[in-house]
């Protein structure tokens, strides 16, 4: 088959301390609960994706010698612990969104693999999958993308190791490429996602800085999508994050994940203390307007459907955690304020010690 030139969006995965069970585990032990939980997590996100997308023509896991001459646009493959995905079908805009969403997806199947719901059972931190992302030209021969730019993707995976968000790294130009795609008119996106500033590092045998940058916080546009291909139902899926982001060192992608989900779920007796928690922890360094919506949907509801049983002190409290929150000049939440102002008044003596904070 002939050398043919696309660009292509590149992939690496791989586990974050992964050599750590390779040194204690015996072969059969680290092929048994590593190497085969990558391979089914691999392969079902290459059938979920490709369902969900037609319009990609995916590489069979076995080819044969005929099928080496046919044009395909999408491969899935494990090399060891490694995951790789590469998608080339023309338009690297769409591909570079499209490999984000599998990456995310790839990270919340590793998340709720049988190997990190027992770590998370006993009390341990998840592992953390590590991935890179980079877009660029690849030369396709016999269906292996070779090429300078497949270096740098495996060198962005490998500087996961230095992230502290959600340790999805992208090649600067990737970022690009998937915010000019998400403009489009008409497109449907998994996510949408927010991301780092740039940052720059230098890759072994690469001779220029390259330019990278962190994926931060995402909200899912389809919450129904994603619990429909974890296979679990609601409140397990929370109450599983919940305990995941307990023990995780870096738990942003735990935390949007959660935020995103709760959204979708929306606010009733079981997703409101959640909320509430989780809320006003990750506000204090993740100060997106998602989370503040969900911190004001949950002062509303509890006010609602609590603020008139409440004894004076619990009013207070109350009080005094929306005005944490909700500043009347900021937030535009002024309806609200009307009903809180008119509860203050009835208070009288007892709200004068209140300040607002």
């Amino acid at each position: 088959m002939a050398e043919t030139e696309k660009i292509a969006a590149i992939m690496f995965a791989d586990i974050m301390n992964s050599s750590e069970y390779a040194n204690v585990m015996s072969t059969t032990s680290y092929h048994n609960f590593i190497i085969k939980c990558l391979q089914g997590i691999c392969a079902d996100e290459a059938v979920y994706f490709n369902s969900a997308h037609p319009e990609y023509k995916p590489l069979p896991e076995f080819s044969t010698p005929e099928q080496l001459n046919q044009d395909y646009t999408c491969q899935f493959r494990t090399v060891g612990d490694e995951i790789r995905v590469f998608l080339y079908s023309g338009d690297e805009y769409a591909d570079t969104n499209n490999l984000l969403e599998i990456a995310v997806r790839m990270k919340l199947r590793w998340l709720f693999s049988d190997f990190n719901k027992t770590r998370i059972k006993q009390n341990k931190a998840p592992e953390d999958l590590a991935i890179g992302i980079h877009t660029g030209p690849v030369v396709i021969e016999s269906n292996k993308p070779e090429g300078f730019a497949m270096n740098v993707g495996k060198r962005i995976e490998g500087e996961c190791r230095n992230g502290n968000l959600c340790r999805i790294l992208l090649h600067a130009n990737s970022v690009n490429f998937i915010q000019a795609y998400q403009k489009r008119q008409g497109v449907k996106c998994f996510l949408a996602p927010q991301f780092s500033p740039v940052w720059t590092f230098s890759g072994k045998g690469i001779a220029q800085e390259i330019p990278i940058r962190e994926l931060k916080f995402f909200t899912f546009l389809g919450q129904s999508e994603v619990l429909r291909f974890l296979d679990v139902d609601p409140k397990y899926f929370i109450k599983h994050l919940f305990a995941a982001s307990t023990q995780a060192p870096y738990p942003h992608f735990i935390y949007s994940t959660i935020l995103s989900a709760l959204q979708k779920l929306g606010i009733d007796d079981y997703t409101f203390s959640y909320i509430e928690d989780l809320c006003t922890k990750v506000y204090q360094y993740l100060p997106f307007d998602d989370i503040l919506d969900l911190i004001i949907q949950v002062y509303e509801y509890r006010y609602k459907n609590n603020f008139k049983t409440m004894g004076i002190k619990e009013k207070l409290d109350f009080l005094q955690m929306f005005y944490r929150w909700t500043k009347e000049n900021d937030f535009g939440y002024r309806f609200m304020m009307e009903d809180i102002l008119k509860e203050q008044a009835k208070l009288a003596g007892s709200f004068k010690r209140l300040q607002p904070k």
